[in-house]
């Protein structure tokens, strides 16, 4: 956590630029967009007019430990939403499985879309959970960083930076 902190603090730019941007990787990072984390929230801060550092290390929510977590919540959330079947759970558990496999980046992703390709009613479950999940995180981010850059930022770095 302090390593996050250490990044966030060298970061240029206002607080709420700053933390707009750690709120829009956050979002990201929860969402089940495996393959396209860091390119989503550099795109979404972009256009959200956040800091696109910031969006690339609020990402980093997203790992190893956490993925198989945030996929299973997603699908779970998005399961209130639809109806829910039976054979989707033991579905959703091999991709999950499939994402903690020492396997090369690209076989994964071939694996991952060739899972939503075949399952696209789960896909729909998982990434509308996914969205559901990521908002309260995303304002969470947004406030604990607007008020750690607002208090440890230098008052020079504070002005507002859109590039």
């Amino acid at each position: 956590m302090n390593k996050i902190f250490r990044h966030i603090s060298t970061l240029n730019g206002s607080p709420r630029y700053v933390a707009r941007g750690v709120a829009v990787g956050v979002f990201v990072g929860i969402t089940p967009t495996i393959p396209f984390h860091t390119v989503l929230a550099f795109i979404l801060a972009l256009f959200l007019r956040g800091s696109k550092p910031a969006a690339v290390i609020g990402a980093w929510v997203a790992n190893p430990l956490t993925i198989p977590l945030f996929y299973a919540g997603s699908y779970k959330a998005g399961s209130f939403l639809f109806l829910r079947s039976v054979s989707e759970r033991t579905d959703v558990r091999s991709i999950v499985i499939l994402l903690q496999q020492p396997l090369p980046f690209l076989d994964k992703v071939s694996g991952v879309n060739e899972f939503f390709f075949n399952n696209v009613d789960v896909a729909w479950k998982i990434l509308a959970g996914g969205v559901i999940l990521g908002i309260i995180p995303a304002v969470l981010s947004y406030a604990i960083t607007l008020k750690f850059c607002s208090t440890y930022l230098p008052t020079k770095e504070k002005k507002e930076i859109d590039i």
